[in-house]
């Protein structure tokens, strides 16, 4: 059944009250309340672009706007987009009048927003939990399967350019990661090696952290991700962490890997990767008694966080070599360590990655 109004035309969608065309020529279009999302080509499209709007302005009740809703918009300049919108997923292709737009905090998945070369500035908001690497491209850019330059870095680096512009992001041991939600967004190809390590913190694997059907130059060079070592900090691992690893073969938990929540197709296409080939490093201090080393190292590290510090594990094994004179210290012994403080003695040890550190985020005594 359809309604009509003097420029809406709407209709009953799976999404409830959808907007299918728009008849008016206002500069600025205020969508209605009570409409919950836009079909394609609504304003313009590719033989008819739309030479009048300026502005569109989409209200609360808008949960769902499809890729081409915006498209051939000649002269637009500005899009508000509703704060109820999760998944942003939209082309600007032919909006060559559009130099800014703000994505609101509300989105935390991104799948793509393509844009003319026009659209150079980009306000992301700090709740991304998940981004397709290459989903800030730019629609010159968008080459054919056979050529060549698919395969270049310029696709991801884009995406890379765009989300650091917010200081949520950073690149972290190679990885893209949400320092506020402590979640690995993707994997920076320039760092793609053998065997990986998840950095410390990080709680989430997110959404195709690790995608090698997306296109890269490591495709190319046969740079493949092989082994990847999980810290015991991670407790979640979400649907298509891992998409299309071929050579992956080995996951390694540094914690209890039966404690943490996994998605329902976390390995999706990894042909040489089955569930048998999860493993747990062993504890070193699962036995009652402890050497006197390590209790002074227990110490010593406890008198650190005591103190307010944010040390990293680099810091921590070269003040405990200073400290107590020692040649060698293995940064997997600090590992342990640290786990065995917070597992065995419950001290309220996180990392942040603010500080770049381990610390404590509240008083605690240590009882050795």
């Amino acid at each position: 059944m359809n309604f009509r109004g003097p420029d809406f035309f709407l209709k009953h969608s799976v999404w409830g009250i959808e907007l299918y065309a728009y008849a008016g020529n206002e500069t600025v279009v205020k969508i209605p309340e009570g409409i919950e999302s836009i079909d394609e080509y609504v304003f313009g499209n590719p033989i008819e672009p739309n030479t009048s709007i300026q502005k569109v302005i989409m209200p609360k009740t808008i949960r769902y706007v499809d890729e081409r809703a915006l498209a051939y918009c000649e002269a637009l300049k500005e899009v508000e987009f509703s704060s109820n919108i999760s998944t942003l997923q939209v082309s600007f292709e032919g909006c060559k009048s559009l130099n800014e737009i703000y994505i609101p905090e509300g989105i935390r998945y991104i799948e793509c927003v393509k844009r003319e070369r026009t659209l150079s500035t980009i306000h992301i908001g700090k709740n991304i939990i998940s981004v397709m690497e290459n989903a800030f491209g730019f629609l010159g850019d968008c080459l054919d399967y056979n050529d060549e330059r698919m395969f270049e870095d310029s696709f991801q680096q884009d995406t890379i350019d765009v989300l650091l512009t917010n200081p949520a992001y950073e690149i972290v041991d190679g990885f893209m990661v949400n320092k506020i939600h402590k979640t690995t967004l993707f994997v920076v190809d320039s760092f793609v090696k053998p065997e990986m390590r998840i950095p410390d913190g990080i709680e989430v694997i997110g959404p195709q952290t690790f995608n090698e059907g997306i296109f890269s130059s490591n495709y190319e060079k046969g740079l493949f991700v092989k082994k990847v070592v999980v810290p015991a900090s991670v407790k979640k691992v979400c649907n298509y962490a891992f998409t299309e690893c071929q050579y992956l073969t080995d996951v390694i938990f540094e914690g209890n890997s039966n404690a943490i929540e996994f998605g329902d197709n976390p390995f999706l296409d990894c042909r040489n990767f089955n569930n048998d080939a999860y493993e747990n490093i062993p504890d070193d201090c699962k036995d009652s008694k402890l050497s006197n080393m390590k209790l002074e190292r227990l110490a010593f590290i406890h008198h650190c966080f005591q103190q307010g510090r944010y040390m990293n594990k680099n810091q921590l094994q070269v003040e405990l070599m200073r400290h107590f004179g020692l040649a060698k210290l293995g940064i997997s012994t600090i590992t342990r360590d640290l786990e065995f403080l917070r597992d065995r003695f419950n001290a309220p040890i996180e990392y942040d990655f603010f500080h770049k550190g381990y610390h404590y985020t509240e008083k605690f005594e240590l009882t050795l």
